[in-house]
């Protein structure tokens, strides 16, 4: 898996405090090949967005747009539609725009701001005196001056875009594509104020095309362009300015852009699990469990093990303790509750005929442990039968004996 589809999942755990499946879960439940097994975006923002969904370990949004999942299944026009969109999204280089919702080192005060806007007029204000006055030598040098305090002043945020030198286009083109998709009926349903926060968001998308437009002058055949303006820019600092007003715009507008990365994302998503569905012999929606059940699944099996042979469970308020030998699949059924249980909750599928659960369980689990034999600590303390465990409100746990 790439490292920038975690991004996504990162930067919400950092700057929300959305806590998620634990690392251990994570390992035991294979959520990385899970996500593999699942993912069917047609763009980066889709394929983090969905692995972050994955993470979350609670009920998603997906449920509540079961009709449009539907449609994308019976809709092929809609699909292609949709992925057509999202290709310019579908790079590595999309994983970036997270770098721009996460951004919080470049603070501008009022001063330098003001710096700013006095200086970008200083060497027009000199040149006309060079011009007009009779002794053009000290407007002259002035100018000079000017001209270089102004180079020194767009470097330095020039210097300071270099970072962003993929995520700014890839952000442009996010809103590019959410202002394409939000003209789509359909597609509004999943975020019906979309168009409000697009609109909001306009002055950001004039500032980001020229961030876009200075980087794709820096090309080769765009050289003697690139010269040109690149003096312009010095000139009358209209490109530090646009920096300096356009990270301050991100930051005030954050929420703006998650909402609209967001729509995208869940969009991609939603379409995902059409094609998902449509690859599997058999699946089911998740439902609630009937008086006095625990759990209830008919055929159900695990979607990354091949040939998987189905199962069937029923648990009337009680707990289930599984025992046998070593490599009888014991460890394999547990994690097939889990993992049906956590798809169930986030993309609203299951890998079963039926399968019932209340589906505000949370999962946890003790499955892959170490002990440390050079500082002589035993993970169970000693206890020589205890294997493995996976809680979910009601048990469902293995023991085994040492056979040799």
């Amino acid at each position: 898996m790439e490292e920038g589809i975690k991004a996504y999942d990162a930067y919400r755990h950092l700057s929300q405090k959305e806590g998620g499946l634990p690392e251990n879960v994570r390992h035991d439940l294979n959520i990385d090949d899970l996500y593999d097994r699942l993912d069917y975006t047609s763009s980066g923002v889709g394929r983090q967005y969905l692995y972050h969904l994955l993470c979350t370990d609670k009920v998603s949004e997906v449920c509540d747009y079961e009709p449009l999942m539907e449609r994308f299944q019976a809709d092929e026009a809609l699909r292609k539609l949709l992925t057509e969109v999202l290709a310019k999204l579908n790079k590595p280089a999309s994983y970036t725009v997270v770098d721009v919702l996460a951004e919080e080192r470049h603070t501008y005060s009022r001063r330098y701001l003001f710096l700013l806007q006095v200086c970008r007029w200083l060497p027009l204000l000199f040149l006309s005196f060079t011009l007009l006055t009779d002794v053009p030598a000290v407007p002259f040098v002035l100018l000079i001056l000017s001209y270089m305090v102004n180079g020194y002043l767009h470097f330095k945020q020039k210097s300071m875009l270099a970072c962003y030198y993929f995520s700014i286009p890839q952000l442009y083109r996010l809103m590019q594509a959410a202002c394409r998709l939000s003209r789509i009926d359909a597609f509004t349903a999943v975020d019906r104020t979309i168009g409000v926060s697009l609109a909001d968001l306009k002055g950001l998308i004039g500032k980001l095309r020229s961030f876009r437009l200075g980087i794709a002058l820096q090309s080769e055949s765009a050289l003697l362009m690139f010269l040109f303006t690149e003096l312009i820019n010095v000139f009358t600092l209209y490109a530090a300015i646009n920096v300096a007003e356009s990270f301050l715009c991100i930051r005030k507008q954050r929420k703006e852009i998650e909402r609209v990365f967001r729509f995208v994302g869940l969009l991609d998503v939603l379409c995902s699990v059409s094609y998902f569905r449509a690859s599997l012999p058999y699946w089911c929606k998740p439902s609630e469990t009937k008086e006095g059940e625990m759990l209830c699944a008919r055929a159900i099996c695990h979607p990354l093990i091949k040939h998987c042979v189905p199962n069937d469970v029923s648990l009337l308020n009680k707990s289930m303790l599984i025992t046998g030998s070593n490599m009888s699949g014991k460890t394999s059924f547990i994690r097939t509750i889990a993992v049906n249980l956590l798809v169930g909750k986030v993309l609203h599928t299951c890998f079963a005929e039926e399968f019932r659960i209340h589906l505000d369980r949370r999962i946890h689990s003790v499955i892959h442990t170490e002990d440390d034999l050079l500082n002589g600590k035993s993970y169970f303390l000693g206890c020589p039968v205890l294997c493995s465990y996976f809680y979910c409100n009601f048990n469902i746990s293995f023991i085994y004996k040492n056979l040799t």
